[in-house]
Formats: structure tokens, C-alpha cells, sequence
């Protein structure tokens, strides 16, 4: 075994004799002059599957690809070329799909456990709808959930009962195949304090992975492994040569030297064999569009890692879908296609996208007006609302309006928060959102910029009727979850006003998706005199 037995070359030694890395362009048998007696064993994986069983597009617009019903296909071929294969998904499986969000995730779980998974860990997305979901899913799956820095109120997963759901939370797992002992440890992103508010996330805590991936590893290797992997809901992008606030991935590797290799995922990228520090990394993409396969070479005789050989494979046409995994999620699907081409209203006039500082979008006059409107109507009026387009690259047509055209103006489900802030917080945080260059509109106050670019300020701000506001009195303002938490930690002082005490904040049980398909429904046709400009757009 690798570890821990201290007489075997050190990996990172190795590292150096081999060129730099783990991965041979000729056939490791030729090593060192010499024929050896090899034995492959295959790690498969997928991540940020976001509750996608059929095929789909990249977001370049390639068509037809993807789905964990192709996955599951390839998936099969590899196991029948190596029965000595472990199957690990990075998270972020269920959220992403009309039909993941209509069973709760519940959709994706009997899929996983049909294809018998050996590990999930989880990605920040299982907690968009907050906890529930989340427990369910860990009680639901049949293989391991790994996430080595979770606490659920202050305490580690072992601190719970067997048959809790956090009990069922581990840090490590070690699977044998092929007569070797594999060592995976889980690790989930680190930036969940700035996508979701504390409701969501109730006791739940992703704390720093570095300690606790140190002891796993080193419980790891007082059983004895083989070989140790690192499988992380976190990544890194092409330009990364250091750690964020989401993705602790070098400090880890820098940690931990036994990591023979990464298995990523949450920055949707197919990395099929790239380096950290010289240590192996590699992604599979999203939605299904690529699986991935990590192949650990090993010496028979002395049981050491002598190769790495990471890649992706894409899911085209090429691959079929496998029958087994349509059949099980064949009614949530339907069931899903059928409301989202539900008519719920029709738009009288097209909504134009275009915007800038002190003209707002018609289309964010349209969340505007709906999110202002539904709350009202539920009994908590606001003044103004602050939102943005998501994604979105053309105008919202005229003619009839479906559920479906309505997920492609709001594609995520955030929350409503409620806060009260002065005028004066108010033009901290729209001063805030020009330096950032974030595109935001606040709907129903009027805005009055001074400067342009990133050195426009707030000159002041007027209610819809043109009138100054009061400095002295707090105004309601709805924000969406995500900005109230920060917007990616990209808003920090939207953030801080919004949680001091004096602001009174409240997250409310209405999405703003939600609420934008009831304000349709009730009107039945929405015209611009529905929506007329009552406040200004940033950018």
C-alpha cells in the first residue's frame, strides 16, 4: 500500500521522475526500461448535473447534448472495459430543471442509486430550497455523502446518530477495487455565506476544508490506502493561479501532498487533465455534456501509483440514452413539461432589455412591478424592489406567456428579502452596485446620478411622485436572496445594511420567479401601462 507504509517513493518524488506528473503520453509499462505488471482502476465521474436527465444545450448554444441519461450509458460501457471501476458524482445534481424543482430534488437520487454510486458529495445548489430538500436527499441516497467540512450547528457529522440525516455525513470513504484501496474525501465550496441567507442554510456550516481534509486523510491512511483523492464541489478557472473565497483547492493540495489527484466540479468547465500545483485536476463539465474518467494505473508487484490518466468524454448524439434511467423519471418529466407550457397570461406589448444609469429596462420594470405588486397583495408593501436580468440576451416577446417564458426571465429561485434602510443606506448600497459594474435597477424609487461610469455616485433620491425622500424615516426595499447575501461576494455593504438590526430584515416564503407568474395570472394581459417606469436602472 501507498500509505502508510514510509519506504514507497513519495508522490511528489515520483512527480519529478516522471516529468512533472502523473500522466504518460506512451504506455506505462515501458517505465523505467523495463516491462511491468500493471492493474487499472477507473474512477467515473459526473458533477453539476442540476437535475438534467435529458439532453440539453452549452451555453454557446451547442444542441443535444448532455443528460444524465447519456452519462448512465457511457457509464455502463466503461464499468464493462474495467469491472475494477468506482463511481463518485461532485454535487450540484439536483437543482437546475422544472422537473427537479417540482419533486425537490427527489427526481435525480433514485437515478443515482440505480447506477450505484459509491460517494456524492454535495454542491451548494442542494441547498437553494433550504434544508428540507437537503435532508432528504442524504436519507434518500444509497452511497455515502462526503463532505469532510460540514458542521450542522457547531458539531461534525459524527456528533449525530446513525440514522440522523447529518449522521449519515462522512468525511472519507475508502472503497476497494481491484484489489487496491482508494481513499476519497469530500469537500463542498466555501462561498455559501455569500449566495444564501441563514434561513436556507439553518445549522448548516461549510466551514474551512483544510483541517478537516488533513485528519481525514490521516485517519485514511492509518487504515491503509492506495491512493488518496481529493473530490470536491469546488474548482478552479484558467486564469486561477490561487484561491478565492469559494474554491480552497490549492491550500488544500499545498496541505495535503498524499492528494494523488482532484476530482472537481462547480465552475461548469470541462478540464478534462489540467494541474494544481502539479497535482492531476480534472472536471467534467455540467449538466451531463461530459462524464469524466480518472484511470490510477498501479504496479502489481509493488503496489505503487505509477500513472494517472484523467479525461472527459462529451455526450452527443453518439452516446444513447439509457432506457432504465428515461423510465424512471419519465412521469416527473412529463409532468414538468406539461406545466411549463401552461398559457398563464399574455404580454401585450414586446419588453425591451435595454438599460442604463437612470433608464431602466421594461423587462426590469416588469419583475418590479410583479414582485412589488404580489407582496402588496400578501400583505407586505414595499417601496421599492431591487433587481436585475439574469442571463438574459433578448427582449421578452409580445403575444401569449407561458411558465416557461417566465423561468427564461427569472431562471433561479431566490427568496424574498425584506429589509428597512434610510435614504442614505440606500444610495451606499446603489454606489456600491455602479463601482461594482453590477447591473441592478431599483424599481420604484427614482435615482439621480452624478458622474458616469465607475464614478457616478447618487446625487438623490425621489419616491414614484418625484418628491425627496425623508432622511429621517426607513423605506421597505424587497432584494432577491442571493443580493442579500451578498450577490457572489460582490455586494459586502449591501450585505451589512440589510443584516444590522436597525433594517429589520425578514426573508420572506415567496420566490421572486413565483410571484412574477402570479402577477400574469392575475392580470391576464400585462401592458406598459402595468408596468411604467417608476424608478432607474445601474450598471
Amino acid at each position: 500500500m501507498l500509505f502508510p507504509t514510509p519506504s514507497r517513493v513519495h508522490r511528489r518524488t515520483f512527480l519529478k521522475l516522471a516529468g512533472g506528473a502523473l500522466v504518460l503520453a506512451a504506455s506505462p509499462r515501458l517505465l523505467f526500461g523495463k516491462s511491468r505488471r500493471l492493474k487499472t482502476v477507473s474512477i467515473l465521474h459526473t458533477t453539476d448535473l442540476h437535475g438534467h436527465i435529458v439532453p440539453t444545450a452549452t451555453y454557446d448554444g451547442v444542441q443535444d447534448v448532455g443528460g444524465l441519461a447519456r452519462c448512465a450509458s457511457q457509464i455502463r460501457l466503461w464499468r464493462k472495459q474495467n469491472p475494477h471501476s468506482l463511481l463518485v458524482d461532485l454535487g450540484d445534481t439536483y437543482q437546475g430543471t422544472p422537473a427537479g424543482y417540482r419533486t425537490e430534488g427527489q427526481l435525480m437520487m433514485p437515478c443515482l442509486n440505480h447506477l450505484d454510486y459509491d460517494a456524492w458529495v454535495m454542491g451548494n445548489h442542494e441547498f437553494d430550497w433550504g434544508m428540507d430538500p437537503v435532508r432528504q436527499a442524504i436519507t434518500g441516497a444509497a452511497m455515502p455523502t462526503l463532505v469532510a467540512n460540514a458542521t450542522f450547528a457547531g458539531k461534525p457529522p459524527s456528533a449525530y446518530p446513525a440514522d440522523h440525516p447529518y449522521g449519515r455525513v462522512r468525511p472519507w470513504l475508502i472503497k476497494e477495487a481491484g484489489g487496491y484501496r482508494i481513499g476519497i474525501v469530500g469537500v463542498i465550496t466555501t462561498g455559501m455565506p455569500n449566495w444564501f441567507p441563514p434561513e436556507l442554510l439553518e445549522d448548516f456550516a461549510a466551514i474551512d476544508p483544510v483541517p478537516p481534509v488533513r485528519r481525514a486523510i490521516d485517519e485514511m491512511k492509518t487504515e491503509g490506502v492506495d491512493a488518496v483523492l481529493l473530490a470536491c464541489h469546488m474548482g478552479i478557472r484558467p486564469w486561477t493561479t490561487d484561491d478565492d473565497h469559494a474554491n480552497r483547492i490549492f491550500s488544500l493540495v499545498r496541505a495535503c501532498p498524499e492528494i494523488a489527484a482532484v476530482l472537481a466540479g462547480h465552475t461548469h468547465r470541462d478540464q478534462a487533465n489540467e494541474r494544481v500545483d502539479n497535482v492531476v485536476y480534472t472536471q467534467a463539465s455540467y449538466h451531463g455534456i461530459h462524464a469524466g474518467k480518472l484511470d490510477l494505473v498501479f504496479d502489481e508487484v509493488t503496489r505503487e501509483l505509477v500513472a494517472i490518466e484523467p479525461m472527459t468524454q462529451l455526450m452527443d448524439a453518439a452516446v444513447e440514452q439509457d432506457p432504465v434511467i428515461l423510465g424512471l423519471t419519465a412521469e416527473a418529466r412529463e409532468e414538468a413539461d406539461a406545466e411549463m407550457a401552461t398559457v398563464v397570461g399574455r404580454l401585450a406589448d414586446t419588453l425591451a432589455i435595454d438599460t442604463a444609469p437612470g433608464r431602466p429596462s421594461e423587462l426590469e420594470q416588469f419583475i418590479g412591478a410583479a414582485v412589488a405588486s404580489r407582496l402588496e397583495a400578501h400583505g407586505h408593501p414595499v417601496d421599492a424592489v431591487l433587481h436585475g436580468l439574469l442571463f438574459r440576451d433578448e427582449p421578452l416577446a409580445a403575444g401569449e406567456l407561458t411558465v416557461r417564458d417566465l423561468w427564461g426571465v427569472i431562471p433561479f429561485e431566490n427568496y424574498v428579502v425584506v429589509a428597512e434602510l434610510t435614504p442614505g443606506e440606500i444610495a451606499e448600497f446603489m454606489n456600491e452596485i455602479l463601482a461594482a459594474r453590477q447591473q441592478r435597477s431599483l424599481l420604484g424609487l427614482e435615482l439621480e446620478l452624478s458622474g458616469s461610469g465607475r464614478n457616478a455616485t447618487v446625487a438623490s433620491l425621489r419616491n414614484a411622485a418625484g418628491e425627496p425622500l425623508d432622511p429621517d424615516r426607513r423605506y421597505r426595499i424587497a432584494f432577491n436572496s442571493y443580493d442579500s447575501a451578498s450577490g457572489g461576494f460582490r455586494l459586502h455593504r449591501l450585505r451589512d445594511l440589510v443584516n444590522q438590526p436597525e433594517a429589520g430584515r425578514r426573508i420572506l416564503p415567496y420566490q421572486t420567479r413565483a410571484l412574477l407568474v402570479e402577477f400574469v395570472r392575475e392580470l391576464g394581459t400585462v401592458t406598459l401601462e402595468h408596468i411604467k417606469p417608476t424608478a432607474a436602472a445601474v450598471r
